[in-house]
């Protein structure tokens, strides 16, 4: 009973001390920031130029007011914001831009809590499109072809024609095989004066001749498939697609030189991107691949023009197709020499390409490092020569070799464009880590791009210690400001499977690993099933209108 006794009186001389000390607030400290907003809701304005947020305030009893900041044109933009007001309206932003704002909650002491929410400023806000493909490598050429689903969100799709085939290459009339995988679509440029018409890429691995072997479904045998036959080994599946609002149809057509907006040949064309001597093939043992073509552009911050992103031998492009090849890329000059064009990172000399006007093929060996390859074109027939554009080092020795300076494998880099810093998120293939990395840049120059976060991967935690098997990523921008990296776990993928895709959510694009959270079909994301490597892109209504009108898969 003391001890009760003695309990009760020093709790109560603790209540009369804390009530003398709260009579003077005025010396007391207050460094406990109020807490983040909440319920945050993002949306474009209609007018196709800026965006609105909604938001909840913090309860705490002091809070004051909301500070915004974010970029325009580099420079750090600052809006106040009332206690109570939960609404704001920017404008005057650049329509293709991804933007990172950050909500301050502000006390009446001048403590603040950040709150990164992510934006996109795009008149394409009627809902997205995703391309994918089905097959797991089963050989079942039905599930090897462009496969279109629609979403409200960007995170729930549906897909088209009951899921099966939207487009499919008919090899009978010499356009190539069904074998197509990776495909991408997105938006072109639009220097189409026509308020109806609307133009987009489609790209494709062509799968014919992976590693030469005879498939009788694909009419293919060992090294000679239609590709090797004409010479065309690597290639890309190419097809301009034109998307009419008015008349709700979509057409893909031939790429056409020096017109990409007066196509009138239905059709499609594997366009190659690198010839490799038989030779070569021969020394290797198999063709180089060309896999997870993705085109790079850009916008004019302040105005949303088109941009030039490279000039070679004095003409100007706008659009480059990145891929991901194995190897050091080889091809033949005119008079029948061979050249190479870039060995590696340290060989890289900041030249476009390596002279080797006396390369002996024959002996021609190479270690099956991917890297990243760019072709630049302005009207996806004509191409420039290949250029060397990424590699991966192995910068956190994840192998734990004692090398954190080799280069090691990477495929399927994909851009973003956040606060005018280019964001790379690709698949790294370190031993053992195979999941997604990111690297960024401040331009979209050839070997510009710097790995990010030591080289931790974007699906594990803090330690590094979960493998999930990751590739063909694709970030889309969610309602609430969030980040989305989804991606295809592989070694789960089968044509009817509803686990093929996993994701990874921040609400700041530049967040390390252990802050980005990790989702494995828990209800946050629905995809149509067997989906395999895919891309989602920006749609207006009518244009997702349009797609959706097609009632029959197209088959050229």
């Amino acid at each position: 009973m003391k001890r009760t006794l003695l309990k009760t009186a020093a709790l109560a001389l603790s209540a009369s001390l804390f009530l003398a000390a709260c009579d003077d607030m005025d010396d007391y400290d207050d460094l406990i920031a109020p807490s983040a907003i909440s319920s945050v809701n993002v949306k474009s304005l209609d007018t196709g130029d800026g965006v609105e947020f909604e938001w909840t305030d913090p309860a705490d009893g002091d809070f004051d007011h909301i500070e915004v900041e974010y970029k325009l044109d580099g420079v750090t933009q600052k809006i106040e914001v009332p206690a109570g007001t939960e609404y704001l309206e920017v404008d005057g932003l650049s329509h293709e831009m991804g933007y990172q704002f950050t909500f301050y909650s502000v006390d009446k002491n001048g403590n603040r809590r950040a709150k990164k929410v992510g934006a996109f400023s795009t008149k394409y806000n009627g809902g997205y499109m995703v391309s994918y493909f089905k097959s797991n490598g089963d050989g079942n050429a039905a599930y090897e072809n462009l496969f279109l689903g629609s979403s409200t969100d960007g995170l729930n799709y549906t897909g088209l024609l009951s899921n099966t085939y939207y487009y499919k290459i008919n090899s009978s009339v010499g356009s190539g095989n069904t074998c197509v995988r990776d495909p991408y679509m997105n938006r072109l440029h639009d220097n189409d004066e026509s308020d109806n018409i609307s133009w987009f890429i489609e790209l494709a691995t062509d799968w014919t001749n992976f590693k030469g072997t005879s498939n009788a479904e694909y009419g293919t045998t060992a090294f000679t498939s239609y590709w090797d036959s004409q010479g065309y080994s690597p290639s890309i599946i190419v097809s301009v697609v034109k998307v009419d609002t008015e008349n709700k149809t979509v057409d893909f057509y031939k790429p056409v030189e020096g017109n990409l907006y007066g196509v009138t040949d239905t059709g499609s064309l594997c366009k190659r991107m690198i010839t490799i001597p038989d030779e070569v093939i021969s020394a290797r043992g198999r063709p180089m691949h060309a896999w997870a073509p993705e085109i790079l552009m850009d916008y004019d911050e302040a105005t949303g023009a088109p941009k030039v992103i490279a000039t070679v031998d004095g003409v100007d492009y706008y659009y480059g197709v990145i891929w991901s090849g194995n190897g050091d890329a080889v091809i033949q000059n005119d008079d029948g020499s061979y050249q190479e064009i870039v060995t590696s990172k340290a060989a890289y000399s900041g030249e476009t390409n390596i002279a080797a006007p006396d390369f002996d093929a024959s002996g021609y060996t190479e270690g099956w490092i991917c890297r990243t390859f760019i072709n630049y074109t302005n009207d996806f027939y004509n191409y420039t020569r290949p250029y060397f554009y990424f590699e991966n080092i192995d910068v956190g020795d994840f192998d734990s070799d004692g090398d954190s300076e080799e280069t090691v494998s990477e495929i399927d880099a994909t851009m973003i464009k956040v606060d005018n810093m280019f964001y790379m998120p690709y698949k790294g293939e370190a031993s053992g880590a195979t999941d997604i990395n990111f690297a960024k840049s401040y331009s979209l120059d050839a070997d510009s791009f710097v790995i990010m976060h030591n080289g931790q991967w974007v699906s594990r935690t803090s330690d590094q210690s979960t493998n999930h098997g990751i590739e063909g990523p694709w970030v889309i921008l969610d309602t609430q400001g969030r980040w989305w990296l989804i991606g295809d776990q592989y070694s789960r993928g089968t044509p009817t499977g509803t686990n093929n895709f996993v994701a990874c959510v921040s609400s700041d694009i530049t967040a390390a690993p252990k802050y980005w959270s990790y989702h494995d079909n828990d209800g946050n994301y629905t995809m149509p099933t067997g989906i395999r490597h895919a891309f989602a892109f920006r749609v207006t209504a009518a244009e997702m209108a349009a797609f959706e009108a097609v009632t029959a898969g197209i088959t050229y």
